[in-house]
């Protein structure tokens, strides 16, 4: 066992247990990340996208898009009275936060001038000017936030939270408000907080047929003139920590530069260079989202549903084959990296087995088995990267890049595939590069007439079995830097909140300040099946319990603890290194197992055990 102290971890990383190649993943019952976002990115039409990938999306509809404009770069300028609204009820919202008893607003914006009032709707979940949810809104030059409750009015305004007069003016502003559970209320401008009330009372009287709506109320009285560049309601309280880090990346983090150097924000949903992204969250549907939020959205069909399983919490099982493609073609992948000459695949999956071959397709823009701009496959234990170029053949075979034998096993696995504008290419499994060779020429050959596809290849004849979690196409190389915190953060980054759980033991014990954090709730039950060995994987925590984040390179290993008692485990298997995240236990007696798993990071400091999973062996 473990020489550090139980009362000195904090939870650490959710565990996946995989039998037989047969793998069921739990997440948190409630996503951590926002229950809407809108980045204001699409750059065209009167649709606004939901990009926040949780449930069905709450896209907005724009009423006059004479009346707005969109910026280059992300933005929607409202110039003259509009509504932007759902077409029907914010049920999503509504009884999210009806459950949690708690919330946070939060928008990047620029307002017109500092005459609006009434309040003017920012943020609403209303019907009208007397009857709302909750509404953000400015009144002159400060921001008022009204909230129904039990305790409160149907127009939330008997207390309503207003900040001092002058907190509001004509610049870009990060606005905050949060209300916890016991009905502590503030607002945050520019990360200071400058008001805190309670609003007491419960919200369970909240109407779930309420609409949600930006710039207006929803029957149109109220117009809010400005920029909006990006607003999230989440159904949990950000803590200061969250809102300093938010404020910090900016209204557009994708835009952040270092030295000059293009880098991306694991919390964005659209980070520099990104063209395409799925997160597999939709949960049911034969619709893959594009949630990237960049030009038009490459959403994807699934030609058999009976054939795909949508897992809770955020992944699609690939049961047989079928095929995932998009209806026609994938122009703005194409043109923006022919364009760059340079691009990023990014994929976070789970074989189903070592056997598959051709290789089969994982995600590929193509056309059939001969002609393609690029494929990531599975060629056995082996990933191989096809990418046409004008030193290529059309197939991008000659040559490929290739991984070693035994790189690819039936874990889930974070694979990043790069290449430069000279050429230079390499493939990253679970942060490690396991291959590096050049792949001349530029891409200046590439078809846009090409789909783009996944787990098939697009004329049906490479099938993929397996779970997808992730995929990400960017026009740009990811660094190495950027790989190592997207492959810390996990397959199912919004799910890595600071949350406070009881140990697996019943504890209770969260540790101190310098221990890591999970998922909440993450407990694992499977089917029965007769084997005496099991192979459990894991992914590596972000933060420490403190909110703060936790670095890939602090991480110096961790500790599979296992028994056949809930939190009494005999046995321990550590693991001295951070890139390892799985491990195989043999040899195991017929009965009834639990296992947990804990980090270490390089000071010496473990975490506490994540949730219990259990297993019986027969």
């Amino acid at each position: 066992m473990s020489c550090f102290s139980r009362a000195a971890r904090a939870t650490a990383a959710f565990l996946t247990i995989l039998f037989s190649s047969l793998l069921t993943q739990a997440h948190a019952a409630s996503p951590a990340g926002p229950l809407v976002l809108y980045e204001f990115s699409t750059g065209s039409g009167a649709v606004v996208r939901d990009l926040s990938g949780v449930g069905a999306p709450l896209d907005l509809r724009i009423a006059d898009t004479v009346s707005t404009r969109w910026l280059p770069g992300g933005g929607l300028q409202v110039l003259k009275p509009t509504r932007i609204a759902s077409s029907g009820a914010a049920t999503k919202l509504s009884e999210a936060i009806k459950a949690s008893n708690a919330m946070t607003i939060e928008a990047w914006i620029q307002p017109t001038s500092t005459g609006q009032g009434g309040p003017a709707r920012v943020v609403t979940l209303s019907s009208n000017t007397k009857e709302r949810n909750f509404t953000l809104g400015q009144e002159s030059t400060a921001y008022d936030v009204r909230l129904r409750t039990t305790r409160n009015n149907d127009n939330g305004s008997k207390p309503s939270v207003t900040t001092p007069s002058g907190t509001l003016n004509t610049g870009l502003t990060h606005v905050v408000y949060t209300r916890d559970s016991n009905g502590s209320a503030a607002i945050y401008v520019n990360g200071v907080k400058q008001v805190s009330r309670t609003v007491s009372g419960e919200l369970s009287n909240w109407d779930s047929a309420y609409r949600f709506g930006l710039a207006n109320e929803l029957n149109g009285d109220r117009p809010w003139l400005g920029t909006l560049h990006r607003v999230a309601i989440y159904n949990r309280v950000l803590g200061s920590s969250e809102i300093d880090r938010n404020f910090a990346a900016g209204a557009r983090p994708e835009s952040t530069t270092t030295s000059g150097t293009a880098t991306s924000d694991p919390g964005s949903a659209s980070p520099a260079g990104l063209l395409a992204l799925y997160e597999f969250t939709t949960g049911s549907g034969a619709v893959v989202r594009d949630l990237s939020g960049v030009g038009a959205p490459l959403d994807l069909r699934i030609a058999d549903t009976v054939s795909t399983r949508w897992l809770p919490g955020g992944g699609l099982q690939v049961l047989k084959p079928t095929r995932i493609a998009s209806s026609g073609a994938a122009t703005k992948l194409s043109e923006a990296i022919k364009a760059s000459n340079a691009m990023t695949i990014e994929a976070w999956i789970q074989p189903t087995s070592t056997g598959q071959g051709g290789p089969a397709r994982v995600v590929t823009l193509s056309s059939n088995t001969k002609e393609r701009n690029f494929t990531l496959g599975q060629e056995s234990t082996a990933y191989d990267v096809r990418l046409r170029t004008t030193r290529n053949n059309d197939n991008g075979s000659k040559p490929s890049v290739t991984t070693p034998s035994g790189t690819l096993n039936t874990g889930l696995t974070h694979v990043v595939y790069t290449r430069d504008s000279n050429g230079s290419a390499a493939i990253y499994v679970n942060g490690v590069k396991q291959v590096s060779r050049t792949v001349s020429g530029e891409l200046s050959n590439w078809d846009s007439a090409y789909r783009f596809g996944l787990a098939n290849e697009l004329n049906g004849d490479r099938p993929w079995l397996g779970t997808l979690h992730r995929v990400a196409i960017y026009n740009r190389v990811l660094g190495g830097s950027e790989i190592d915190r997207n492959f810390a953060a996990g397959a199912q980054p919004e799910s890595a909140a600071t949350v406070s759980d009881s140990g697996a033991d019943g504890s209770g014990a969260t540790g101190g300040t310098d221990s890591s954090q999970p998922v909440s709730g993450t407990t694992v039950s499977e089917p029965v099946l007769v084997t005496g060995s099991a192979v459990l994987s894991w992914k590596p925590p972000a933060t420490r319990s403190n909110g703060t984040p936790l670095s890939f390179a602090e991480i110096a290993g961790y500790v599979l603890y296992y028994g056949v008692a809930p939190g009494n485990y005999s046995s321990s298997i550590s693991i001295d290194d951070a890139y390892t995240t799985s491990v195989t236990v043999a040899d195991l007696p017929r009965g009834t197992y639990y296992f947990a798993v804990t980090a270490r990071d390089t000071s010496g400091m473990e975490s506490a055990y994540s949730k219990a999973a259990t297993r019986v062996i027969e």
